[in-house]
């Protein structure tokens, strides 16, 4: 596990988006809503990368998503997702 720290607005995402460059095979970026896959597949087809479109943190927690040809799973802003998960606390 790789884990990407700043402050907001420090570039998580785009160095999350280089990161899932730089790996082999497929690796799906998954984000906290529809929104935010949003703005990363805006910035994926702006910088011209070929990676797959980004899915929803609900997407990932509900499997729909292709799993058998996954190698990763890159999740953008998880501090965000364990807030979801456990309800804010």
């Amino acid at each position: 596990m790789k884990i990407i720290s700043n402050q907001r607005g420090g570039g998580k995402t785009t160095k999350l988006i280089e990161e899932a460059r730089k790996l082999e095979g497929y690796n799906l970026i998954v984000c906290i809503d529809e929104r935010e896959a949003k703005r990363v597949w805006e910035n994926i087809l702006l910088e011209k990368y070929e990676l797959p479109k980004p899915i929803t943190f609900r997407e990932f927690i509900d499997g729909k998503y292709l799993g058998k040809n996954i190698n990763s799973f890159l999740i953008d802003n998880a501090d965000l997702f364990l807030q979801r998960l456990s309800r804010g606390v």
